[in-house]
């Protein structure tokens, strides 16, 4: 929480801590792609074209998802089909 009374990503957090404050219109990107990490070596700053070729380059465009949904809506219990899709299974 910060001293607005609203919520902040723990690596929004991170960033602000070890770097100062995050400019407008950027955003807190990692280069772990681990979403819950706040190791600040890990973060880096960019605009939201920056995080959407970031994701596009590192392949992580949602491609799987469909094929989740579609298993789901098949009958494959949802449980499995997550943990597939995660790599859990």
């Amino acid at each position: 929480m910060n001293n607005r009374g609203t919520v902040e990503c723990a690596h929004r957090v991170a960033w602000t801590v070890t770097n100062g404050l995050i400019p407008k219109k950027m955003n807190v990107l990692h280069h772990c792609d681990v979403p819950s990490c706040c190791n600040p070596a890990h973060l880096f700053l960019g605009s939201q074209k920056d995080n959407v070729q970031d994701m596009m380059s590192k392949g992580r465009h949602g491609s799987r998802l469909p094929d989740f949904v579609e298993r789901v809506r098949l009958g494959q219990n949802k449980k499995k089909a997550e943990a597939e899709l995660f790599g859990a299974a």
